[in-house]
């Protein structure tokens, strides 16, 4: 004897156009835009080492490394009461580097050095780097972290 079951679609309520015109607020359509336009391109430079993890007193300056298949960062920060300073060395060397604060525009680095990178003063939050081609064509980014 077989039992057989007959399936009801789930009500997964009103659709668009059951929900009173469909007109999504222009606050909501502007947030969208934005946070498109500022997704990242590239490829990704990931957190490989961070010397704020390692067991012991805290190192300072604190120490992060970031690698991706083409790319390696290495960033130094130093905190000076609410100010941050955020130095490094990228390779390869001929790539410009921009710190992007969360909620911010980007700004770009002073550069003391080929490959070499400088930001103060930075407001204690997240950020990442975003690394470009000399011709301003993305190269990479890195994971966000906290300054």
């Amino acid at each position: 004897m077989s039992v057989h079951h007959r399936h009801r679609p789930v009500d997964a309520g009103p659709t668009i156009g059951e929900q009173g015109g469909g007109v999504v607020p222009d606050e909501v359509v502007i947030r969208g835009k934005a946070a498109f336009a500022k997704r990242a391109t590239g490829s990704l430079a990931v957190l490989v080492l961070d010397s704020a993890l390692h067991a012991g007193p805290p190192a300072a300056p604190r120490t992060l490394r970031f690698v991706s298949p083409s790319v390696s960062v290495k960033v130094s920060v130093t905190a000076d009461g609410v100010w941050r300073t955020v130095s490094g060395r990228v390779v390869p060397e001929t790539l410009r580097v921009q710190l992007e604060r969360e909620g911010a525009a980007g700004v770009p680095s002073d550069e003391v050095a080929p490959g070499c990178f400088g930001f103060v003063p930075i407001p204690r939050g997240l950020v990442r780097l975003r690394l470009h081609e000399r011709d301003g064509c993305p190269s990479a980014r890195t994971e966000w972290f906290l300054v």
